[in-house]
């Protein structure tokens, strides 16, 4: 996901290399989630977590989040959790595109 957020011109963006670093990051900085925030997140993680995108979400309710996957969704789940509020491939373009969209909106 690195290579495509490098391209996002004006847009402020944080990474984290797994939800737990996240969500250590937002407990020491509560403000890291102020204001009109979007959380973009891989929903599995592989070895770097045992926490997948659902967890995190779960997590940090209210706060939005898109999942990302090249793997299919459990969309039963998913539509249970109010603060999923996307779900799309794990492709740059994609990715760019929606970040543009909602700079825009």
């Amino acid at each position: 996901m690195a290579a495509w957020v490098a391209k996002l011109k004006g847009v402020p963006v944080l990474t984290f290399q797994s939800p737990e670093l996240f969500l250590k990051a937002h407990s020491l900085d509560p403000e890291l989630t102020a204001g009109n925030v979007l959380i973009i997140s891989d929903y599995h993680f592989d070895k770097m977590s045992e926490m997948n995108g659902v967890d995190l979400a779960l997590r940090i309710d209210p706060l939005p989040v898109i999942l990302c996957s090249n793997f299919d969704f459990d969309l039963d789940v998913l539509s249970r959790i109010k603060n999923i509020i996307g779900i799309i491939p794990k492709q740059p373009l994609a990715l760019e595109e929606l970040i543009l969209k909602t700079k825009k909106s």
